[in-house]
């Protein structure tokens, strides 16, 4: 019994420690290559725990964190959601207390880009947690292509000029 758990142990180790150690050595390899851009609150605890998050486990990057409060950062995300959902979609806010200044409608937020070398890989809503996010980073970095990743959904983005337009809006002049 107790060889038995010991191997399990031992097995479950052998296939986590290999996904860790490449995590790590993506983060630490490309930090200086990438840049977050996260569209939240300030009074948004889980748009602070992603700001902090990214920040910790992704040294060397740039992390930009856009308030929404701010009428230019709430323009440009209303129409990166507009792009990705339609204005006809009913979104759902995650965080209750995390509404975006506008009276539209409610969205999801945290809304961040992954950009790799200035290249859109990724646009994920929401925070969920440390692992969901180790995952979608990886995904981001040694991957071709471009996702966009929201509660229940991964969707590669086919579209150029979707990603393109994205890419111009996201990061603010």
């Amino acid at each position: 019994m107790r060889r038995g758990l010991t191997l399990i142990i031992f097995a479950s180790l052998l296939l986590i420690a290999p996904l860790s150690i490449y995590f790590v050595y993506l983060m630490h390899t490309s930090g200086s290559e990438l840049t977050f851009v996260i569209y939240g609150s300030e009074y948004c605890d889980e748009c602070i725990k992603l700001k902090e998050f990214l920040r910790e486990e992704a040294r060397g990057a740039r992390v930009i964190f856009l308030d929404l409060t701010d009428e230019n950062n709430s323009a440009r995300f209303m129409e990166i959601m507009g792009l990705l959902y339609g204005l006809a979609a009913p979104l759902v806010t995650q965080c209750p207390s995390c509404e975006p200044p506008t009276s539209q409608f409610e969205a999801l937020i945290p809304l961040t880009g992954i950009f790799k070398e200035g290249e859109l890989k990724a646009i994920v809503i929401g925070f969920y947690n440390e692992e969901f996010w180790k995952e979608a980073l990886s995904l981001s970095l040694k991957s071709n292509a471009t996702y966009f990743i929201a509660p229940g959904m991964k969707v590669q983005i086919h579209d150029k000029q979707l990603k393109e337009r994205i890419e111009d809006i996201m990061i603010p002049n």
